[in-house]
């Protein structure tokens, strides 16, 4: 490093090493020295230019790999920080390094959060990026290891909200409703921020309600068409707007202090953070702060539960999860539908993805749940086991043809490769194409079956798999 760094003079070091860099222009050193030079004169974009130059000659070179994390982490892009810092981690092992992460983690509020859960050490930290929201492991965690663990007096759960003045007064009319829970964790989370305007636990809670599905445009509801998605969500908010109307007549005092889009938001915070639990032998539903910012995964690598021992809450890991890996959690084996009315997701090709055709008739990715709904309209048709299933196919085939989508499932899937942000719409879109998907398979299949299918066919039809399992319990009726 020259003098003129040691003195700060970052505009001469930047000129030594300029003339250097015409001398030898491929020394991963002389432009990474550069880098910081222009660093701490602000240019961030050269700054970063002379790294990624650096890392082309010797991918392995850790200070321009760090230099570049800070380039990145000081204009906010965060996500990139990230996996410039985590590279730094599997080059070297540089735990210390790592750690000085705060600013990815949130900075100033994760030490107050720490505070709430009494947590000394985390092993995990806060990620506010696009494509990692959620907790990320910042040390390696070991297989049963615990990650946290949440006294109970720092729970928020319906037995206090059911205990609130309002929840008194609204108990009368909870069996008019579903889901009515939740209306007793909205009392209870109101009452804390009265209690606690300021409490730590709010800060992390998503300030923005667009992208939750109460929230959601005319225009953004309009790409679903006549989806059975569309329904689900449409009637999930009746049912919340109908249960607002009940406040409004039977418990107007809490109407008055949390207004009609306020229940909306924290009936979206209720509905996404809760888990039920037995404490002592009691079933309880509550929210947990931390443990509700855990994204979904049909794999979970962790594992949650309340102790009565300790009367806290903990989350434990299921397998060993390296440094900068997410925690996931299952929020359970749903469709599409479930998860976008509930969460504002959806899954890509889910596996427990259906389709309604019909009022009561849906066709799932999995064809044996479909061929067991298919029995109550086999009893319609009459003949020969072939027949009946012909007959059944037609008209199922029949129903599929009268379908209707605002866009193909090419369209669709054009769209999804120049979008990749998690936006409303990106999560229609992976709806749409899985839904469009399954209605393609059963497509096949009945035009296959409807097409004297051959010997060789109906043999291939016994390792049938998703859809095409439905094929391994007709296969002997096309004898």
């Amino acid at each position: 490093m020259t003098v003129f760094i040691r003195n700060g003079n970052y505009i001469a070091a930047v000129s030594v090493y300029t003339s250097k860099l015409l001398e030898t222009p491929h020394c991963p050193i002389t432009l990474t020295n550069r880098a910081f030079a222009y660093f701490h004169l602000q240019k961030y974009s050269e700054a970063i230019c002379d790294c990624q130059k650096a890392l082309k000659i010797n991918k392995f070179y850790t200070k321009a790999w760090w230099r570049l994390g800070r380039c990145y982490e000081i204009t906010n892009r965060w996500e990139l920080a990230w996996k410039t810092y985590i590279r730094i981690y599997k080059c070297n092992e540089s735990r210390e390094k790592i750690l000085l992460l705060r600013p990815l983690i949130m900075g100033p509020h994760f030490t107050k959060l720490e505070q709430l859960v009494n947590i000394s050490t985390p092993s995990f930290c806060v990620s506010n990026m696009e494509k990692a929201r959620g907790l990320i492991a910042c040390t390696p965690i070991r297989e049963r290891g615990n990650i946290l663990s949440i006294p109970q007096q720092k729970l928020i759960t319906k037995t206090s909200g059911f205990k609130t003045t309002w929840g008194n007064t609204f108990q009368p009319f909870e069996k008019q409703i579903k889901d009515s829970f939740l209306v007793y964790l909205v009392f209870a989370l109101t009452q804390r921020l009265i209690q606690t305007p300021n409490d730590p636990y709010m800060l992390t809670m998503p300030n923005n309600t667009s992208n939750m599905p109460f929230f959601w445009t005319k225009e953004q509801m309009s790409l679903l068409g006549l989806s059975f998605i569309r329904e689900q969500m449409v009637e999930r908010k009746q049912n919340f707007l109908n249960i607002y109307e009940i406040l409004q007549q039977h418990v107007p005092e809490f109407a008055l202090l949390i207004p009609q889009k306020k229940f909306l938001y924290l009936i979206s915070l209720t509905s996404t953070r809760n888990f039920t639990v037995l404490i002592n032998n009691v079933k309880e539903q509550l929210m947990v702060p931390f443990a509700d910012m855990i994204n979904h995964h049909a794999n979970p690598n962790t594992h949650w539960y309340y102790n009565d021992e300790t009367n806290a809450f903990h989350l434990d890991a299921t397998q060993d999860i390296e440094m900068g890996e997410m925690l996931y959690d299952s929020y359970g084996n749903h469709d599409n539908a479930f998860f976008m009315s509930v969460y504002g997701f959806s899954i890509p090709m889910n596996k427990f993805d259906r389709v309604r055709i019909m009022p009561s008739l849906f066709l799932h990715r999995d064809g044996n749940v479909t061929n067991k709904q298919f029995d109550k309209y086999r009893t319609h048709f009459k003949g020969t086991p072939q027949e009946v299933e012909r007959h059944l196919l037609t008209y199922i085939y029949d129903r599929i043809l009268e379908l209707s989508y605002p866009s193909s499932l090419k369209e669709d899937e054009e769209w999804l490769k120049t979008h990749t942000e998690y936006t409303p719409e990106y999560f229609i879109h992976v709806a749409l194409v899985s839904e469009k998907h399954i209605l393609k398979e059963w497509i096949n299949l009945i035009e296959e079956c409807l097409g004297n299918p051959t010997k060789r066919q109906r043999k291939k039809w016994k390792s049938g798999k998703n859809e095409r399992s439905y094929l391994k319990t007709v296969w002997s009726k096309f004898k």
